[in-house]
């Protein structure tokens, strides 16, 4: 009588050995640890934000003169508006990059409207976006097809420029080396 009860206790032993390791081993991966759920909200986050853009397909296929506006509008504003630590980000760069290699292909696209907004770009405070405008209309493709477009932007451009400091006529102090 003997030998069954403890055949019995020794498998009601190992059946609840097995019972608390899978209980362990349960807990342990439904448990999220707050860097793990931190994480998981950050690529959350990021996939929201990706699934906002406009794919590059989209781009290829503008036909409408307005939406292409809108899209150089978009990206201008973009460069505008960036954190300070964003524009120090490689991001920002591509971003520039990117639109001193499109935003002529664009004009040369659709022409007219998309260079009312680089001359309203011209006009801008900011010499990082100025310089941006002189990139794009610099190719002779563009000055060739639109001479008076051309003419324009670079006149705003050239009023717009920091005037050259002369330094004959700054009054500043001097140090009078001459006497002693």
């Amino acid at each position: 009588m003997d030998a069954p009860i403890s055949v019995f206790i020794i498998a009601a032993v190992i059946f609840l050995v097995i019972v608390g390791l899978l209980w362990r081993y349960w807990q342990s991966v439904a448990e999220v640890s707050a860097s793990d759920e931190s994480f998981s909200r950050r690529v959350a986050r990021l996939n929201e934000r990706q699934s906002n853009r406009i794919d590059d397909d989209h781009l290829r296929n503008i036909t409408d003169d307005d939406e292409a506006v809108l899209r150089v509008h978009e990206a201008f504003d973009l460069l505008k508006t960036a954190q300070r630590a964003a524009a120090r980000y490689p991001g920002h760069k591509a971003l520039v990059e990117a639109l001193v290699r499109t935003v002529p292909q664009l004009v040369l696209r659709f022409g007219p409207g998309i260079l009312r907004e680089l001359e309203l770009r011209a006009a801008s405070k900011d010499p990082d976006i100025r310089a941006i405008v002189e990139k794009v209309i610099g190719g002779t493709h563009i000055r060739s097809r639109f001479p008076e477009d051309h003419a324009a932007i670079s006149k705003v451009l050239g009023t717009m420029a920091p005037k050259a400091r002369d330094p004959g006529k700054e009054l500043r102090p001097t140090r009078k080396r001459g006497r002693r």
